[in-house]
């Protein structure tokens, strides 16, 4: 007889910003996107930018990261994103 056990496992590691992959996926109206953040291979972030009023917003995927590390993300994100450092892919 034998029997399948599958374990999870978490795994810590320091986020590498190098790492971070930011995608511009369908048009939410004339002036806005949607944007896509991954970590790797895995979808991290989801949010869009308005290119009119220069406005961008984060939602970062729940569980992932402590409030703070949350928190410095998302401000790493939406700075990037105003102050035109990070570029869309």
């Amino acid at each position: 007889m034998t029997i399948s056990v599958t374990k999870t496992i978490q795994v810590n590691e320091k986020l590498n910003l190098n790492e971070l992959k930011v995608y511009k996926g369908s048009s939410r109206d004339v002036d806005s996107v949607n944007i896509e953040v991954f970590y790797g291979e895995e979808l991290i972030a989801e949010g869009h930018f308005n290119n009119k009023t220069n406005f961008a917003h984060f939602t970062i995927t729940e569980g992932l990261m402590n409030e703070e590390d949350e928190c410095d993300l998302m401000d790493y994100l939406v700075d990037g994103l105003e102050e035109r450092t990070i570029v869309l892919k």
